[in-house]
């Protein structure tokens, strides 16, 4: 390694450090005080998403998120889901650890052109938030050809 590339490497490496003491800073200020706002702000609840000919599916994991906590909204062919997860803190005790994401979240998907709106189900069972969007049927037909004579 040359003197260059280590001189590099030990300005990254720096780099690094004062980002994560940085990080620390913030989590542990969140941590110390049960009422602040989430200073990690929004969080991505994992997803899984199908698509066949019929439907176009979500599945959400969601541990821990009231059903009154939920929104789900189709605006025109954009699927929202939206909601808020507390941080479980009570004022008797105070956090030593969180690695659990608290606080609002969002997602959004772009759905195919063919869906059928008026049918879309969400149900959210243990934790599990599924979210079915029916699609119309693609209607096909064969196209003449014309030519000139």
């Amino acid at each position: 390694m040359s003197v260059g590339s280590e001189t590099l490497v030990n300005e990254l490496l720096s780099m690094k450090e004062r980002i994560d003491d940085l990080y620390r800073e913030t989590v542990h200020a969140v941590q110390s005080d049960p009422d602040a706002e989430n200073a990690l702000a929004e969080w991505n609840p994992a997803a899984d998403v199908f698509e066949n000919e019929e439907e176009w599916k979500a599945v959400v994991d969601l541990p821990g998120v009231s059903k009154a906590d939920l929104s789900v909204e189709l605006v025109q062919n954009i699927l929202i889901l939206s909601g808020t997860r507390s941080n479980g803190a009570s004022r008797s005790h105070e956090a030593v650890l969180c690695e659990r994401p608290w606080g609002p979240f969002r997602r959004q998907w772009t759905l195919p052109e063919n869906i059928v709106p008026e049918k879309v189900v969400a149900d959210y069972r243990h934790g599990v938030l599924t979210i079915v969007v029916p699609k119309n049927a693609v209607a096909s037909r064969k196209v003449p050809v014309r030519a000139e004579t």
